[in-house]
């Protein structure tokens, strides 16, 4: 609705819940809040679009991996610091390397 002359509001993770738990017609649904932000690891740097989600995003919007895994119900309750990288940020930022285990700056 961005651009139009509506009003909204943003939904909050209690709204996102009560969505997947109180309407029936909705399978399954996955919250993003997104921002561009400036990446670093090993003196590269490249501003991408960063998404914060949940493990439903992955289901949602067909995310496949090519390595590793995807953000878990684990990493949501600890509030782990992890991420899932795109190809496009392992080829600038990794240069082929594995990204696995590597620790990326975010802003």
């Amino acid at each position: 609705m961005r651009g139009s002359n509506l009003r909204y509001q943003n939904l909050t993770i209690n709204d996102w819940r009560a969505i997947g738990e109180e309407l029936d017609s909705i399978e399954r649904a996955a919250p993003i809040a997104m921002n561009n932000f400036d990446l670093r690891y090993g003196g590269e740097s490249v501003n991408m679009t960063v998404i914060g989600t949940t493990p439903e995003f992955q289901i949602t919007n067909n995310q496949l991996l090519q390595s590793g895994r995807f953000i878990d119900e684990y990493d949501l309750n600890d509030v782990s610091r992890v991420a899932v990288i795109g190809s496009q940020v392992a080829k600038e930022l990794f240069k082929g390397k594995p990204a696995s285990g590597e620790r990326l700056l975010v802003g």
